[in-house]
């Protein structure tokens, strides 16, 4: 059957489904080969962000080390207009990507038998619902499963996935849209001259212990005027995530923050969703977020896999009310 599965940020969600399902294209390879002349993987793996892609081709390449046989893994970063290689097994995309390689005939997803749609509200919401489609429909094999994962799957997406879901099967893991127990949240009031002081306090608290800081804005150009004001005032090692940055630069300040060279991290919802920063102690919300479900996903950041957290939302009479 069809499976929609709901549960905490950071309670494993990835590992759970990437273990049976490696395990599973083993067992297709013994059946059939792999078509050489075009990209048609067996595993179809979909995330809204590169940066969620990279982490989980990442996750798997470490599954299939020192594998018994082969098993070719992708991850897809180029362009809208990349061509897929051929002889893929497992293949770890974003929908955009996806739709590029369909157009350019250079990817095939008739034989996909598991489509997993991870952070699937997300992409079945507003912006990537008719691209996300087009990948569906794509998936055309009698035996395609369909899995969506994420830790909030809000009542329209449930119907939205009910066009495409074969015998569904809802699977709840703890409350549903519920934060993790060893959160601590706080809510500070303060008017808008007064948000970067308070900040520069934190930062330099949490310089102490050597402690991570995640900082969610709502506009690429308030990540870039709040890293600014956090380097010239408390010369900290700050990196940025938006959007509109190359792929390359997001990658890098992705990588220096997971590795502690840089202690204070400024973004957009870009990384609200799925990414894994082990070290990471402190979330800040700079800006309410708009829905509930960015704010759940926000300060799921931290206090992930039993790990102790906590999170500051900043709030004034100009905030926007979820």
């Amino acid at each position: 059957r069809d499976v929609m599965v709901s549960s905490q940020t950071g309670s494993g969600k990835t590992v759970a489904y990437l273990i049976p399902l490696v395990a599973l294209t083993y067992q297709l390879m013994q059946s059939q080969g792999l078509r050489n002349d075009i990209c048609e993987p067996m595993i179809l793996v979909v995330a809204p962000t590169h940066e969620l892609v990279n982490q989980i081709y990442n996750d798997v390449l470490k599954m299939t080390f020192k594998a018994p046989e082969p098993m070719t893994c992708y991850g897809c970063f180029g362009s809208v207009n990349h061509r897929f290689r051929p002889g893929v097994t497992i293949l770890v995309s974003t929908p955009g990507r996806l739709l590029g390689g369909l157009q350019n005939k250079s990817l095939s997803l008739q034989n996909v038998r598991f489509l997993v749609l991870d952070e699937g509200d997300r992409m079945l919401g507003i912006g990537m619902g008719s691209t996300i489609r087009a990948v569906i429909n794509a998936c055309s094999h009698a035996e395609r499963r369909l899995l969506l994962f994420s830790a909030t799957i809000p009542q329209p997406v449930i119907d939205v996935v009910h066009e495409f879901i074969r015998g569904e099967l809802f699977v709840k893991i703890g409350r549903i849209n519920s934060l993790p127990s060893k959160l601590d949240q706080y809510i500070v009031e303060l008017d808008e001259p007064r948000k970067v002081p308070f900040l520069q306090n934190l930062v330099w608290a949490t310089e102490v212990n050597a402690a991570q800081m995640l900082v969610f804005v709502n506009t690429s150009a308030k990540v870039r005027s709040v890293a600014r004001a956090l380097r010239e005032r408390c010369h900290t090692s700050v990196c940025e995530l938006v959007a509109t940055m190359d792929f390359d630069e997001r990658q890098r300040s992705v990588g220096d923050f997971k590795r502690l060279v840089k202690l204070v991290m400024v973004a957009t919802d870009i990384a609200a969703r799925g990414l894994d920063f082990p070290h990471l102690e402190l979330v800040i919300n700079y800006d309410i977020p708009f829905t509930v479900d960015d704010y759940i996903h926000r300060v799921g950041r931290t206090a992930r896999a039993g790990r102790h957290g906590a999170a500051y939302s900043f709030y004034n009479n100009r905030s926007y009310r979820m």
